[in-house]
């Protein structure tokens, strides 16, 4: 426990004086009074008329999406220490209050419990901690797995401040009373081994606990540079990751795959083919 809280020390601890978060949002309330919104409403679209509740149907519900890195908001470095790259990225007419963690991390979990999900896939995850404890005290059987990007840039803006910040990567959290993780793929050059494509992912086979039905779930981000060069190397990334998640689906009897992934790509462009690659894998396999 003690290396524990060594490691710890310096770094941004946004977990709150309870482990109630409602009540944490009750706080922020009191705190922002009118600059507090609630979040927006949201509608599901159905592609099917209704779900199938049969005794041997597996349905999961998973919900994705880029978390924005606490250390890549903008909270942690002055204008004055940012490179072109970093000011380029400035978040225009964006109270600052909604971009600290202090105050986004609360309304983060507060949307992804409202949905309750089954799954939470998340990009620029800097913060897989706080997200794990909140996600436990709404749910006690929720656990996760986290893969840092290899070369995190919230490492070079904690170099460029001063300051400790966490590197940022992908996870998945799920429901461990629900799905049992049968088999664990992380990617990335620091866990492969004689790679040249760098992809920040993970994949994770679940079984049902009650169907037994397999599933695979896999995580990533791709490149954000939005030129030529970044989309030949997001279309690099899908080469390296595509042809993995498609032998792991096929060990378990070619089991459905869900692709949970930024993207990044600007697809009416006219450099423009990961998302044809996604939607037609042949092309990258």
């Amino acid at each position: 426990m003690a290396k524990e809280e060594k490691d710890d020390a310096g770094f941004p601890n946004y977990i709150g004086a309870t482990n109630n978060y409602q009540v944490e949002l009750k706080k922020l309330k009191e705190t922002y009074k009118a600059q507090y919104k609630e979040l927006y409403s949201r509608e599901y679209e159905y592609v099917v008329d209704k779900f199938d509740k049969g005794k041997d149907v597996t349905n999961v519900h998973i919900m994705q999406f880029n978390m924005l890195a606490d250390g890549l908001s903008g909270c942690h470095s002055s204008e004055s220490v940012k490179d072109e790259t970093a000011k380029a990225k400035t978040f225009v007419n964006v109270p600052i209050e909604c971009l600290d963690f202090k105050y986004r991390g609360f309304r983060v979990i507060e949307e992804i419990t409202r949905h309750e999900p089954d799954m939470l896939c998340v990009q620029e995850c800097d913060q897989f901690e706080f997200l794990l404890h909140y996600l436990r005290a709404w749910k006690a059987s929720f656990t996760g797995v986290f893969v840092a990007k290899s070369k995190s840039p919230c490492l070079k803006v904690a170099e460029q401040c001063g300051k400790k910040l966490r590197p940022d990567g992908v996870a998945i959290f799920y429901d461990a009373e629900k799905y049992e993780a049968v088999f664990t793929q992380k990617f990335g050059q620091k866990l492969e081994v004689n790679v040249d494509v760098d992809v920040p992912a993970v994949c994770v086979t679940f079984q049902h606990r009650i169907t037994r039905k397999h599933f695979l779930v896999c995580c990533a981000h791709l490149k954000s540079t939005k030129n030529a060069k970044g989309e030949q190397i997001r279309l690099q990334q899908l080469q390296h990751l595509l042809p993995t998640v498609k032998r792991i689906s096929e060990k378990y009897n070619e089991c459905a795959v869900f692709f949970a992934v930024d993207l990044n790509t600007p697809n009416n462009a006219s450099y423009s083919v990961v998302y044809d690659s996604v939607v037609f894998p042949e092309k990258v396999l």
